[in-house]
């Protein structure tokens, strides 16, 4: 019926310009995360949590698959290694309201790893701030 005959492929790839938005927003949702959490509207934490595991994925995505980092966790599990894979899983185990620091310091270290593979090019990325809220968070005593 020829429904898809105006159909344009689009990149499954994230610019340089949207990696480096996403790590931005990755270091702002750590501040409201640090917020919610320490005036203890956990309800609040674990939703953000869910945003934050988003942009790890993005990043790891990025790194290992980079022609389809825009696909997120679809089908990402092919292109793990179990180390890696075994790492997420627990991550996404913890992110519930009970857990939810001890998700997000486990994903900060996960970041960590695969910020320090991005290509040197990238332009934008406030290093600084990811930095304060990476030691603000990890100094936040659970409860």
């Amino acid at each position: 019926e020829h429904l898809l005959d105006n159909y344009e492929e689009k990149s499954l790839s994230l610019s340089l310009d949207e990696i480096s938005k996403n790590i931005n927003e990755f270091s702002f949702t750590l501040l409201e995360f640090e917020t919610a959490y320490k005036r203890r509207d956990i309800l609040l934490s674990s939703r953000l949590v869910n945003y934050l595991n988003f942009y790890l994925i993005t990043l790891l995505r990025y790194i290992i698959d980079r022609d389809f980092s825009l696909l997120g966790f679809k089908r990402l599990y092919k292109n793990l290694d179990n180390k890696t894979y075994e790492k997420i899983k627990d991550i996404l185990d913890l992110q519930g309201p009970s857990h939810c620091l001890e998700c997000v310091k486990s994903n900060i270290k996960l970041f960590d790893e695969y910020l320090n593979k991005l290509p040197p090019n990238i332009k934008g990325i406030n290093y600084e701030f990811y930095n304060f809220m990476k030691e603000r968070i990890n100094n936040i005593e659970g409860e």
